[in-house]
């Protein structure tokens, strides 16, 4: 359960079927909502960030290219 601190984040399944992404719907595009999820990247976004960022090029689109299958 989220607190009014925090945000709840929905469930991956159906993902494909989203055209907007993060909690305010400011970004169309995965990359930019992984990347932006924590814009001071702290927090517990912070370390799947630094994660994601660590990965090739090929293995992060190839991340996209699952979520984009959900």
């Amino acid at each position: 359960m989220a607190t009014n601190q925090q945000w709840r984040t929905a469930p991956l399944w159906g993902l494909s079927l989203r055209s907007m992404y993060l909690h305010d719907g400011r970004t169309t595009d995965l990359n930019t909502a992984i990347v932006d999820h924590s814009p001071d990247g702290t927090g517990e976004a912070g370390i799947v960030i630094g994660r994601y960022q660590a990965l090739s090029p090929t293995d992060q689109a190839n991340l996209i290219a699952f979520l984009d299958s959900l």
